[in-house]
């Protein structure tokens, strides 16, 4: 890494956190905007929430100096907890599409299991969950009207995803083993997504939490599939951490 340049580290989602590459295919857009960073690349280990805040911990603590970072959906669970690990070493942090504290809340699981109810169900047996196809794909990460693009757009990232840990995705969404994780203590902007299956109130996310909340058009999977979209929302997460260099 360059000593003069600033650091920004990325923590995935579920279904795509498991291989440096995959986890770069979904932050590519974010990648490219922040060419001139020294760029970590988070993955998780093991099938628990704990295991996941692990493997990230030991993966930034011979990373030296102040930290950014961005964080994608469960992403923003995980970011939580290692910060919480590593207290002071995070400037500010950025959310796009980023889960609350608690996980998903329980309107939103009920709303899945209307969208992915065998693969939820197969968690329940402790199965790893990934949709069934794209077009549950589809209703999970994107919005707007049926479209040729918007069913590519499905089909790329049905081919892209990976299983996620049961025992992962039964701690960020069902009430009785959901774990709540600490508050952020840095400045934080949040994109939320207007569209945004998990949340479907888009009102008071993160309470307790200092929080910048940016609502734009798009939906869950706005990170990897609309650049034209995201790159707006870009530019103000680097205005918002040009002003903590």
């Amino acid at each position: 890494m360059e000593v003069n340049r600033p650091t920004l580290v990325l923590f995935p989602g579920a279904w795509g956190n498991r291989t440096d590459s995959l986890v770069r295919w979904w932050f590519r857009h974010v990648i490219r905007h922040f060419a001139d960073w020294n760029i970590i690349v988070l993955t998780y280990e093991g099938k628990t929430v704990k295991d996941y805040l692990r493997s990230a911990e030991q993966q930034l603590k011979e990373v030296e100096g102040p930290l950014f970072a961005i964080c994608y959906s469960m992403g923003a669970v995980i970011a939580r907890g290692v910060s919480a690990r590593m207290p002071g070493r995070f400037v500010c942090v950025a959310l796009i599409s980023g889960l609350e504290r608690i996980g998903v809340r329980a309107k939103v699981l009920m709303n899945g299991l209307r969208v992915v109810f065998w693969p939820l169900i197969r968690t329940l047996i402790l199965k790893p969950l990934i949709p069934d196809n794209s077009e549950q794909v589809e209703r999970l990460f994107l919005s707007g009207p049926m479209s040729m693009s918007k069913r590519a757009a499905a089909l790329e990232i049905f081919s892209k995803m990976t299983p996620e840990s049961a025992r992962a995705i039964l701690a960020l969404a069902v009430p009785g083993l959901r774990q709540t994780q600490p508050r952020f203590t840095c400045p934080v902007m949040a994109i939320v997504p207007r569209d945004d299956f998990f949340f479907p109130d888009q009102g008071d996310l993160y309470r307790g939490e200092d929080v910048v909340e940016v609502r734009c058009e798009g939906a869950h999977g706005l990170i990897c599939t609309d650049r034209d979209a995201l790159h707006p929302q870009l530019q103000r997460i680097h205005r918002f951490f040009a002003t903590h260099l």
